[in-house]
């Protein structure tokens, strides 16, 4: 992951209510994580309301905005897509980003129903591109750790 340092990875959060908590996530990881794998660079962010979603990118730095998140799947300066959207949007937003060869952080729950989540995987596995959903404890020491004891039989089998 070193060589990865001083590489920039563009992000565009779709979402300016939870978005703002990932906005502040991608601004800082490189605090959290030492050596970061490479440097988030927020470059736009979407949201409903022009005014809201203006004062998000001031707030939060990003290079633009937009009202449409098709516009910010479509920049390609985005290689990563944040769905921080309400569930009901994020199967078209997550498969429409899929197909543009975008990674995706899809805030939880991914779906609405088993259908939308295969339909979202289906799409994630055949462009080839990193996917996953912003549980917020999957990265905290004691959880790996624990998952480490369980997916080494430590414990035992779970049920």
């Amino acid at each position: 992951m070193k060589d990865n340092q001083n590489k920039t990875l563009g992000i565009g959060v779709i979402g300016y209510n939870i978005g703002r908590v990932h906005m502040n996530s991608w601004k800082n990881l490189p605090l959290y994580v030492c050596p970061p794998p490479a440097i988030p660079s927020l470059i736009s962010i979407s949201g409903r309301n022009k005014e809201s979603v203006s004062a998000a990118s001031k707030l939060y730095g990003s290079k633009r905005y937009h009202t449409d998140w098709r516009d910010l799947v479509n920049d390609p300066e985005v290689q990563v897509v944040d769905n921080c959207t309400p569930p009901n949007l994020h199967e078209e937003i997550c498969v429409n980003a899929a197909e543009r060869g975008k990674h995706i952080l899809c805030e939880k729950p991914l779906a609405r129903n088993s259908g939308e989540a295969e339909r979202i995987l289906r799409a994630a596995k055949k462009a080839g591109i990193l996917h996953m959903v912003g549980f917020n404890f999957r990265f905290v020491p004691a959880i790996m750790h624990a998952k480490k004891l369980i997916d080494e039989g430590y414990i035992g089998r779970l049920f």
